[in-house]
């Protein structure tokens, strides 16, 4: 809250509680009290994202303005095994866990950040289904009190990734494939692909723009079909040779109108490894011995520089 003392207001009156006004409100909380969602004076939410232990989810690893919790989608395949055996993983906000199989797995050898990425045989899918929410509009307050029990309302629970009907959304992510079309200088047989339960729209992207490093960006605007009732985003190796592995990673969705920033840690010392900013262009980071930061490298269309060292 923050007190209305502009001179020549007409509500400035220092001792009436009535004359303040709030600057926001945290409308979403996790089960450790964090905030997952914040509203400000004019109605734009902020929403965070945490991430490494779906359990305890230790620390941040995406932040949006402009975009509630539930519209915003982030998955670096770096914390699928952090201190969590295989079948102890408990399913994070948006994820792959329920894709992998001996065609999709976590490959530590290829990476565009942190430690690791998911890898598709060819020929094979990668897909991870939510929810369309309906409506955004809830009933405030949405509080209930009845002989002495606090009711909980549908608005109040933490939801997974659930985009809204009707509403534009951007998708992005870096993959690496194996097929090079000679004209476009694009891969060729890795696209993304996000269809709709309730709708036969489809929406396919492929790679464009330039590789660095062998790693191609794949982004795209949609519009949620105002009949979904279902989404699923499908990462495709469409490659025919065998043992061609495309990989995939640092994949993002968040409304169109919002901005997002997204970081990954190394999973032993917590440090961050690197952050990507709006335009899930990547900010490298590298440390001494002492855990004391060293180089800074950033990753432009003209390749990666270092900036600091």
């Amino acid at each position: 809250w923050v007190q209305i003392d502009e001179i020549g207001h007409p509500n400035l009156d220092a001792t009436n509680l009535q004359n303040w006004r709030p600057l926001g409100q945290i409308t979403t909380l996790d089960e450790y009290g964090r905030p997952l969602e914040s509203r400000d004076q004019i109605n734009v939410y902020s929403s965070i994202l945490y991430g490494y232990n779906r359990f305890n989810k230790l620390i941040p690893v995406a932040q949006a303005v402009n975009a509630q919790q539930h519209e915003i989608a982030y998955d670096s395949f770096d914390d699928y095994t952090y201190f969590t055996a295989g079948s102890n993983y408990a399913t994070g906000h948006f994820d792959f866990q329920n894709a992998l199989s001996s065609n999709v797995t976590i490959s530590n050898s290829q990476r565009h950040s942190g430690v690791s990425s998911l890898s598709v045989n060819n020929g094979s899918t990668a897909a991870s289904t939510g929810s369309i929410t309906k409506t955004t509009n809830c009933v405030e307050p949405p509080y209930s009190y009845s002989l002495g029990y606090f009711k909980v309302d549908s608005c109040m629970c933490v939801k997974p990734f659930a985009p809204v009907r009707g509403k534009d959304y951007f998708i992005s992510l870096w993959v690496k494939g194996n097929a090079v079309n000679s004209t476009t200088g694009n891969y060729s047989d890795v696209t993304v692909t996000i269809t709709y339960n309730g709708s036969v729209q489809t929406n396919t992207f492929p790679p464009t723009g330039q590789q660095i490093d062998g790693w191609q960006r794949i982004d795209g605007k949609f519009t949620i079909p105002s009949t979904a009732t279902d989404i699923t985003v499908s990462l495709k190796n469409t490659s025919a040779v065998d043992g061609a592995k495309a990989y995939f990673d640092d994949i993002r969705i968040h409304p169109f109108i919002a901005g997002m920033t997204t970081t990954v840690y190394d999973p032993e010392t917590l440090l961050p490894m690197a952050t990507h900013d709006g335009y899930n262009f990547t900010t490298y980071y590298g440390y001494d011995e002492n855990l004391m930061p060293v180089r800074v490298r950033v990753e432009t269309i003209n390749g990666i520089q270092t900036i600091s060292e």
